[in-house]
């Protein structure tokens, strides 16, 4: 059974709006952890930022779908 199957679009309001919040929030997940992903490998140039960037590297690693 998947979460995001389209089938599910189409029985009720109250699935609609799951469905719908579910996409949003799972899109929005993926941008948030590619972000932080993208923001520590360019933190990694910077010298006093390797704390920081690791940190933001790691988050958005593990994190992304």
């Amino acid at each position: 059974m998947q979460l995001l199957n389209p089938e599910y679009d189409a029985k009720s309001e109250l699935s609609k709006r799951a469905y719908t919040v579910c996409n949003f929030e799972r899109t929005h997940f993926a941008f948030f952890t590619a972000v932080m992903f993208v923001i520590g490998s360019i933190l990694f140039f910077a010298d006093g930022s390797a704390v920081t960037a690791t940190l933001c590297f790691q988050i958005g690693s593990i994190f992304f779908p």
